[in-house]
């Protein structure tokens, strides 16, 4: 299922949301939680994280793991320690100058690709918390590559302006086709305005339709 949403006037749903298969992580006081449990088919859960609503900004998720930076407060770590555990996840903290972690990291459950920006004495930690191989690329020359994609088991939509070998890369990683495309009418940072979970989507209501349906053929979404 797909639906265009705003959270708080805003179609950078991408910047407030986390999510997996099972559950997500929305802002406390969402009007439309219940309609983002609908759509996606998981648990939503409020939470903030660095006392702010800008969860898919600092949060990584898959379906085995969640990986946070280490700077959140005590009681944002005792939440997600608790919801892990309740949904046999993975979870990890890094201790790490560049904390948005949402932004530097791309992942689906066949692999991850991280950002330079990370070090790399992390890679295996990264690797044991989301149970998949990892490895270092850019996307259109830029190191946020969990800003410039998105991806599932299907698919991966990328930044319009990545290269060549850089989709060789991602693919290879991922182990799913790419494509390119663009969200909220032509942006090309498209995990800012999308949230997935498996085949169902909550997109920003400025999409155009010949956007939704780049996304939906290289994601595989169900309408």
């Amino acid at each position: 299922m797909i639906l265009q949403l705003n959270f708080f006037g805003d179609p950078n749903l991408g910047l407030f949301c986390a999510a997996n298969s099972k559950i997500c992580f929305l802002p406390f006081a969402l009007a439309e939680k219940e309609k983002v449990e609908r759509i996606l088919e998981v648990k939503a859960f409020e939470v903030k994280v660095l006392g702010t609503n800008l969860i898919g900004i600092f949060c990584v998720m898959n379906d085995y793991g969640i990986i946070l930076p280490n700077l959140l407060q005590n009681v944002e770590k005792i939440f997600f320690k608790k919801v892990a555990e309740e949904y046999k996840l993975n979870i990890c903290f890094l201790e790490v100058n560049y904390n948005a972690l949402g932004n530097l990291i791309l992942c689906n459950n066949k692999g991850a690709v991280l950002s330079k920006l990370i070090p790399k004495k992390y890679k295996e930690k990264i690797e044991r918390t989301l149970e998949v191989e990892v490895d270092y690329a850019s996307i259109a020359n830029l190191n946020i590559v969990g800003a410039c994609g998105i991806a599932n088991d299907e698919g991966c939509l990328l930044h319009r302006e990545v290269k060549d070998e850089e989709i060789e890369k991602v693919e290879k990683i991922l182990k799913v086709e790419c494509n390119t495309g663009t969200v909220n009418f032509g942006s090309p940072f498209v995990k800012s305005g999308l949230v997935i979970s498996k085949m169902n989507a909550i997109i920003g209501n400025p999409t155009t339709a010949p956007e939704i349906s780049r996304i939906v053929e290289t994601l595989k979404l169900r309408f």
